[in-house]
């Protein structure tokens, strides 16, 4: 199967999540910027800072992850733009692949999955980039 990725925008996301827009000018404040879920028994929420290196086009998706009982933020602190995959579940519970859809999202965009959203690693672009992930 081949993808062709299109620009990221909120309203083809939300099926998967939300899209948070990050560095708009003036003072602002959003609360509730995405659907934080966190159904782990006993289960702390996780920040964690990756850095990892660029991905070449074009991009195999060999394997796709989704985290069942809580949501999935990834937020750029050093990204020029990234690659974002996800997939819907089919009735099983496995990975509807004939739904899968990619996206390019700027290095101003944070993406949160919905718990259960099957979804690619974070691939940036370009270059090399840093993130914060919360779970």
């Amino acid at each position: 199967m081949h993808l062709v990725a299109k620009p990221l925008d909120a309203h083809a996301f939300a099926p998967f999540g939300q899209v948070i827009e990050l560095g708009r000018p003036g003072r602002h404040r959003r609360d509730r910027a995405a659907l934080l879920d966190n159904r782990r028994n006993g289960a702390c929420p996780n920040l964690a800072v990756a850095r990892i290196p660029a991905v070449a086009l074009p991009v195999a998706v060999t394997r796709l992850e989704r985290h069942p009982h809580s949501s999935q933020t990834f937020i750029p602190t050093d990204l020029s733009r990234f690659l974002v995959v996800v997939c819907p579940s089919a009735g099983t519970g496995d990975p509807l692949v004939t739904g899968i859809t990619a996206f390019v999202a700027t290095g101003r965009q944070a993406v949160n999955y919905d718990a259960g959203v099957w979804h690619h690693a974070m691939s940036p672009l370009d270059r090399s980039g840093e993130y914060l992930v919360l779970r």
